[in-house]
């Protein structure tokens, strides 16, 4: 470490917080990969290997990948079950004073991933949180691309229910307890999924009290059903504190977490699930043949998701089940509230997920108007189906929010054909802010402007030659001959 460089000495320490995962180093406009990580990085992504001076006899194995091109690199390696660190510089170079200030800002894991790329738009991207005690074993899991966010607890005694249950929830990725008595390689094997072990966390009760308070800002944890010394609450405490040390972001779209019991719900085991073919064929592991596939008509993704849950979720309460067949019996019926419903649907994006890349800061113009275009027919749908002669119809328009307010929003705000980078400017409406407005008129009709001063000052001194000049120490400045100057008011 003597020998390293200073750049590099600021590269290991902050590799060592993160020895699980791939470190992208930010070095202006690159992800530079070094030692161990370049070797498997340009391995996995098929990139050349090269070499840095390091300050050490032998060169440092170095890749590297252009910043604006990152997602489909990290997309790659996270396929190939990489995590990837990115660490980005958190200082202008022009003011820095030594080494540019570095920090990680985010880690992105199989279970944490946002890039619509390396999603299915109607599946589910969910990771979970498996805290295991001596008598309980709580589950917790969430997709972070939806705000999704559920809970349960089952008695240890119950553990067929256990792997019937993780194997409903097909996680991508899995975190578990440090102090589990589970012999993880058998565990792996039964759930089918990889499982990392995170903390030890049976002694974080309170923490994990505190965690959920702040993340969903309430005063009790009861106030979702959790009990006040269960795996259910230490569940969920280790996935928001998972989220925490990866996502660097209070995810504030994640708002409440679901507490259920699996007697809501008809327990299918693996092979029972995997027989039937609910979500995907026996033979090629996909959609198209199944259950699903035959059955999904909708929409949207949304829709797309929840018929998926519905399918994988068979109802077993009589009147919970009876609703539902009331609602889908008043739509199956009625074909002309089936086509106006499909006609407001099939102009809506992807709500859920587009309010996650609003809440990660991560979201373009685009987006933006992508949602207002969405949101723009809430309204209608509900006054519509207000005005259906069904009460069960009425209670569903009654619970929707319309989405006015943020509308008029972005309606007033952004302009309607943004740029796809935030960074080349264009994307608040001139009309939304006085200062902007000014500083676009500016913009716009700089010379215009800089000519109007050239004239109105020459007629007011009488200087017919005065000009305006520019240079990089004084800016702009009126310009004239020391003759001139000599006879005029500017003395």
């Amino acid at each position: 470490m003597a020998k390293l460089t200073p750049m590099m000495k600021q590269y290991f320490e902050i590799k060592e917080e993160y020895q699980d995962a791939i470190l992208f180093f930010r070095l202006g406009d690159f992800y530079e990969m070094f030692f161990d990580d370049a070797l498997q990085a340009s391995k996995a992504l098929e990139i050349t290997l090269t070499a840095r001076n390091c300050g050490q006899d032998e060169k440092a194995p170095m890749c590297g990948i252009p910043y604006h091109s990152a997602n489909n690199y990290i997309v790659k390696l996270i396929e190939k079950g990489y995590k990837v660190a990115i660490c980005e510089q958190t200082e202008d170079p022009s003011v820095a004073k030594g080494i540019v200030k570095r920090e990680v800002v985010r880690v992105i894991t199989p279970g944490t991933i946002i890039n619509e790329k390396a999603l299915d738009s109607k599946t589910n991207n969910f990771l979970l949180a498996i805290v295991e005690s001596l008598e309980h074993i709580g589950l917790t899991y969430t997709d972070i691309t939806t705000g999704e966010m559920y809970g349960t607890e089952i008695e240890i005694s119950n553990i067929q229910d256990f792997y019937d249950e993780v194997a409903k929830i097909d996680a991508k990725e899995i975190i578990i307890n440090a102090d589990t008595s589970f012999d993880l390689t058998v565990l792996e094997n039964k759930l089918k999924s990889k499982i990392y072990v995170y903390k030890d966390w049976l002694k974080q009760l309170e923490y994990s009290k505190t965690l959920i308070k702040r993340q969903f800002q309430i005063a009790s944890v009861g106030s979702f059903g959790l009990t006040d010394v269960g795996t259910d609450v230490l569940s969920v405490g280790m996935l928001l504190d998972f989220l925490q040390e990866t996502q660097k972001n209070l995810l504030e779209h994640v708002s409440s977490v679901k507490k259920y019991t699996l007697n809501q719900y008809m327990l299918l085991d693996y092979s029972t699930r995997r027989n039937l073919e609910l979500s995907e064929t026996i033979i090629s592991g996909k959609k198209k043949g199944s259950l699903f596939g035959v059955l999904d008509l909708t929409k949207t993704a949304m829709g797309g998701r929840l018929l998926k849950k519905w399918i994988q979720e068979p109802l077993i309460q009589l009147n919970a089940i009876e609703d539902r067949l009331d609602l889908v019996e008043v739509f199956s019926k009625d074909l002309m509230l089936q086509d106006d419903i499909n006609n407001y649907m099939k102009n809506i994006f992807d709500i859920e997920r587009l309010i996650a890349k609003i809440s990660y800061g991560n979201c373009n113009g685009r987006d933006l108007i992508a949602l207002k275009n969405s949101i723009e027919y809430l309204p209608d749908i509900k006054k519509y189906l207000l005005e259906y002669p069904d009460e069960k119809i009425k209670q569903l328009a009654i619970q929707l929010d319309g989405l006015e307010d943020v509308y008029d929003l972005i309606e007033k705000s952004i302009v309607e054909d943004p740029p796809i980078v935030i960074k080349d400017g264009n994307l608040i409406k001139a009309s939304y802010d006085d200062t902007l407005a000014s500083f676009k008129d500016i913009m716009d009709h700089g010379k215009e402007w800089l000519t109007n001063i050239e004239v109105r000052e020459r007629e007011r001194t009488g200087i017919k030659k005065l000009k305006i000049g520019y240079n990089k120490v004084f800016g702009y400045y009126l310009e004239a001959t020391k003759s001139q100057i000599q006879y005029s008011p500017l003395e």
